[in-house]
């Protein structure tokens, strides 16, 4: 389950590839689709702004990477 405010996609963000996945919802939710031409375009307008969003799919990323880590050598 996706907790609200998870990016996912974070892949094909980062290495600019186009989004090729599929999610399905249980209940209404509100999403929001950034394709990767117009990640580029704000990269090109708003350098500050892209350097920024993709730290944070970058650290986002990485956390999630750690949880599943985590949960996966949990010995209990």
């Amino acid at each position: 389950m996706l907790a609200a405010g998870t990016t996912f996609g974070v892949a094909y963000a980062v290495a600019e590839r186009a989004f090729d996945i599929d999610a399905d919802a249980v209940g209404s939710v509100d999403t929001l689709l950034l394709p990767v031409e117009r990640l580029n375009a704000l990269g090109e307008s708003a350098p500050d702004l892209i350097l920024t969003l993709l730290r944070r799919l970058v650290a986002g990323a990485v956390d999630t990477l750690d949880w599943v880590t985590r949960a996966l050598t949990a010995t209990d």
